[in-house]
């Protein structure tokens, strides 16, 4: 009996390690991926009379979940005139190793984290919410691994179509 229990505890010590760990570092990658995002950003709009950039505005740290709210802030050059967009984004950061999301989902590979990201409703998106219904119109998941990889998926609500 003693065995099993032993057996039982120390990979469970060994996870809760891993996590409170993990939880210490997730705010510094959380702003080095800013950091690398307008890097991108900045490459993928030269010349593109736009700009694009990302800003962390908070980040809450907990054990096994943290919160974090981003600000991409678009300015378009048009016709001399330039105007300004802000766009807002809520984001539920699960620590690693193993994120429950993921154990749910039948992912075992350890990661930093995952990311669950949306949409924030603003003056400014008040008419993307009302056109997907209710729904939340933008969303994400991304994973970062150890080896700061990034990986994940964005989706959109389904709009109706007003024909």
């Amino acid at each position: 009996m003693k065995k099993l229990a032993l057996a039982i505890a120390v990979p469970l010590a060994m996870i809760g390690a891993a996590t409170f760990y993990t939880s210490t570092q997730i705010e510094s990658t959380t702003r080095d991926a800013v950091d690398q995002a307008n890097i991108k950003l900045r490459e993928i709009t030269v010349g593109s009379g736009a700009g694009i950039s990302l800003k962390l505005l908070s980040f809450e740290r907990g054990l096994l979940t943290s919160a974090a709210r981003y600000q991409i802030d678009i300015e378009v050059h048009d016709e001399g005139e330039t105007k300004k967009y802000a766009v807002l984004l809520q984001d539920r950061i699960e620590h690693g190793p193993f994120p429950a999301s993921r154990l749910a989902r039948g992912q075992l590979m350890p990661v930093a984290a995952q990311n669950h990201f949306q949409l924030e409703r603003t003056p400014q998106t008040r008419k993307l919410f009302d056109a997907a219904l209710g729904e939340v119109p933008l969303v994400g998941d991304v994973a970062i691994g150890y080896d700061g990889s990034r990986y994940g998926s964005l989706r959109s609500a389904a709009f109706p179509s007003n024909s």
